[in-house]
């Protein structure tokens, strides 16, 4: 007798858990089909099932209100609705629904994911449609504060919750680069204070799925004695022994939750957004009025890339800190051309 596929042992995905319901079969023992159900749930990481969901939930809004919900893995229907998509939506939200729907096909009986996948006109269309936005779209970088700009941020936040959590937020991520994902990922128990300095456990990164430890140093004194505005260890202590003095905070508890317009922490497993810690940014800004244009949550990540460059880090130091796996590093430097000294050779 021959076997069957082991893709026909599941079912569908559970539409709000993301759950496999694997099928009772007597070709695979229950040891089996739990080892391949989990290693299928865990092969997306937990940050792309979120994007995946928000835009899976997308789709099955325009399926309804479009009554093509019978057709959803259809690839006229797919292509009718990513180009749809497209007028209104950015390059990476369509590149995004289609992996979700891509994603969602793998897991649902009947669906042939390598026709979804392969379909000619839906390739072409989607080729069309980046070529019209690479040629319509303005490149919109995440600009790097200057030192000044960041002194002013941190001196315009309040004595409160918000205050100091936003203040250790932007002093760590600036200190080693981070990712904004990595900021929302970080947890309180991957902190480890040591006697000169703090090291930072990231669990994955964009490079990685290995833990990454990272390294953060004490700041030398100011001149009056006092801890530097930019020490990221003093804003970190002062934030956890305000957030760990609540009740129902652990070790896996988000590092830097949502605290509400109240100066009331929300204490929860869900950590805040990248979209979230843009919106922060813009409020700190126009209360210290810093210029917001451009300001996002991966200004950190190019304020520590540019300062970096511009105190003459070596590269190889800057790539290990803010793990950068390959020369996109530079891409992160909003350096003038007029701050290279390379041309003022002739000079000396």
């Amino acid at each position: 007798m021959r076997a069957e596929p082991l893709t026909t042992a599941l079912r569908d995905i559970d539409a709000d858990e993301g759950i496999l319901q694997a099928v009772p079969s007597p070709l695979f023992t229950e040891e089996e089909r739990s080892r391949f159900t989990e290693d299928f749930a865990n092969a997306v990481r937990g940050s792309t099932q979120r994007s995946y969901a928000g835009a899976w939930k997308r789709y099955s809004q325009w399926l309804q209100q479009t009554d093509r919900k019978s057709s959803a893995f259809d690839a006229p229907t797919v292509g009718v609705y990513l180009s749809t998509l497209g007028r209104t939506h950015s390059l990476s939200t369509v590149e995004t629904a289609r992996a979700a729907i891509l994603d969602k096909a793998t897991s649902t009986a009947g669906a042939d994911v390598h026709a979804l996948r392969t379909n000619p006109q839906v390739m072409r269309a989607l080729q069309g449609l980046r070529a019209t936005k690479r040629r319509t779209s303005t490149p919109r970088k995440a600009r790097a504060l200057s030192k000044e700009e960041l002194t002013s941020l941190l001196r315009s936040l309040p004595d409160n919750n918000a205050g100091k959590r936003t203040a250790a937020m932007l002093t760590l991520a600036v200190s080693i680069g981070l990712r904004s994902s990595e900021v929302c990922n970080l947890r309180v128990g991957e902190l480890s204070f040591e006697e000169n300095g703090l090291l930072v456990t990231l669990r994955s990164t964009k490079a990685s799925d290995l833990p990454v430890t990272v390294g953060v140093k004490s700041l030398p004194l100011a001149e009056d004695g006092s801890p530097s505005e930019f020490d990221a260890i003093v804003r970190l202590r002062r934030w956890l022994h305000a957030y760990r003095s609540l009740d129902g905070v652990t070790s896996a508890s988000p590092l830097f939750p949502a605290v509400s317009r109240n100066n009331v922490v929300r204490i929860s497993s869900t950590p805040l957004t990248p979209q979230s810690i843009t919106k922060i940014m813009l409020t700190v800004a126009g209360t210290a009025c810093v210029e917001q244009e451009r300001l996002t949550s991966h200004s950190c990540r190019a304020t520590f890339a540019t300062g970096a460059f511009k105190a003459r880090i070596p590269l190889a130091e800057i790539r290990r800190t803010g793990r950068w796996a390959s020369n996109a590093v530079f891409g992160y430097d909003r350096s003038s051309a007029l701050d290279s000294s390379a041309s003022d050779w002739l000079a000396s």
